[in-house]
């Protein structure tokens, strides 16, 4: 299990791909990191949070930038067209300000996205 973990963080460009049993992995993000569509006809109402935001850029101070320009706009490509599988979709403003590489704030990106679902959640049950 320990070495699908490790795959499933396995950033194109930044690591190696992991090799199991035969096969490379690497991370999941940029294959299905919105998988709404997986939810259809097996829930009432499907609720999609996305923390993972594209700005505007000017330019590219490192090769590190640039490297997340191209992964952020791998993850956007994806969720863009899954958006319409959710009945709401959250977009918070307030995760602008992480980066793609702000693991240390792992528990502050999850938990904006939390709360903004929890809210959501307390005005669709309070109709």
């Amino acid at each position: 299990m320990f070495d699908f973990v490790i795959a499933s963080a396995s950033i194109p460009i930044i690591y190696k791909p992991k090799f199991i049993n035969g096969c490379y992995y690497v991370d999941g993000g940029l294959t299905n990191n919105f998988p709404a569509r997986i939810l259809q006809g097996k829930c009432d109402k499907i609720i999609g949070i996305h923390v993972n935001h594209i700005e505007e850029v000017k330019e590219f101070p490192n090769l590190v930038s640039l490297v997340e320009r191209i992964y952020r706009i791998g993850i956007y490509s994806n969720v863009s067209h899954k958006i319409s599988a959710c009945d709401y979709f959250i977009d918070p403003p307030e995760a602008r300000k992480y980066d793609t590489f702000d693991f240390d704030k792992f528990d502050e990106i999850y938990n904006l996205g939390y709360k903004k679902g929890l809210e959501l959640v307390k005005k669709i049950t309070e109709k």
